[in-house]
């Protein structure tokens, strides 16, 4: 036992370095000497995972800090994730059914079918609270051009068999992103095409659009990609969104100033470390703490296939292997 209990050095970190998510845990089970190991890896335990579909191996790839890996999942197959949270993924297939799916446990669980108008006409399917407790709810939303509402389609936990839609009208024209919506102080956060805030607030039913939140003029035309969050750990525990320009790879953060409903530019995010994607976007405390002040997009390095990742104090994008790095 103890050769495998004192292996030669770098071996553990190697392995380590292959493991995923209960594997990791039951690595450190083995013995107290592994577990040591465990604990001073530069690969980190509970990392965030970053998923995608394949279609070309038919296997779901995932990306974890510096390891790569693939697994095959047949529930799933060919279906397409909505929305990740609470280690839950909301997926559609190609006939529109919706499910939840577990990768951790490999359960599925079927909801009710979308019809054609929420699919296409929705520009997110985000979900609220782990669908094991009974204040998950799912929301689709749609602001047709020129029109002074929004439609609302909510699906609500024990009522899998019929949405509910719901239009609601302001005094000014708002266009949904397709950032997916944040729960947030009881209300819904939305941002639009401009970088302007509307809120709603389902159980009262009131949708309020505040269309000056971002004063930069320019800004609100040349925005391309959209992304609303939360950071855990917050000492301000304030909204955030990342804005990216068109035909430059700017990368702009805001934290969303309250009661005044302004963005606020935002140029350090001191020990924290923002994960973005349209079916999850969030920050949380950088693991490893190398990796603080940084923003970690779903777009790949075409020279050695890993994630990119923006580092605020360089300005510059980053691979999380070699020593890549590119101009803005």
């Amino acid at each position: 036992m103890a050769e495998w209990a004192y292996p030669p050095e770098g071996i553990l970190d190697l392995i380590i370095s292959k493991l995923f998510d209960r594997d990791r845990y039951n690595f450190r089970l083995v013995c107290q000497s592994w577990n040591a190991a465990a604990a001073r890896s530069p690969y980190p335990f509970n990392a965030p995972c970053y998923i995608h579909y394949s279609r070309k191996k038919l296997l779901w790839g995932f990306f974890q800090y510096k390891s790569y890996f693939y697994r095959s999942f047949p529930e799933s197959e060919n279906a397409e994730i909505m929305c990740s949270k609470y280690g839950w993924l909301l997926m559609c297939w190609e006939d529109n059914s919706l499910f939840f799916f577990n990768p951790f446990i490999g359960y599925a669980k079927p909801i009710v079918e979308l019809n054609s108008y929420c699919k296409y006409g929705c520009t997110s399917f985000p979900f609220f609270h782990p669908p094991t407790c009974r204040d998950c709810f799912i929301i689709g939303v749609s602001t047709p051009i020129g029109s002074d509402g929004a439609v609302v389609d909510i699906l609500r936990y024990g009522d899998e068999d019929e949405w509910e839609s719901v239009t609601y009208k302001s005094e000014y024209e708002f266009l949904v992103s397709n950032s997916a919506p944040v729960l947030h102080h009881g209300l819904l956060y939305f941002v639009g095409i401009r970088g302007e805030v509307a809120t709603l607030d389902i159980e009262r039913g009131v949708w309020i659009v505040y269309p000056k939140s971002l004063e930069h003029r320019k800004l609100r035309s040349q925005i391309r990609r959209y992304f609303l969050l939360k950071i855990n750990g917050d000492e301000q525990n304030a909204l955030y969104a990342v804005f990216m320009i068109h035909d430059s790879e700017t990368v702009n953060v805001f934290r969303l100033l309250e009661p005044e409903m302004k963005w606020e530019r935002v140029k350090d995010l001191g020990d924290k470390m923002v994960y973005l994607s349209l079916a999850s976007s969030f920050g949380d405390v950088a693991k490893p703490k190398s990796m603080a002040n940084t923003i970690c997009f779903p777009i790949f390095d075409p020279a050695d296939d890993n994630l990119l990742f923006y580092s605020l104090k360089t300005q510059r994008y980053h691979s999380f292997e070699g020593n890549h790095s590119y101009d803005i």
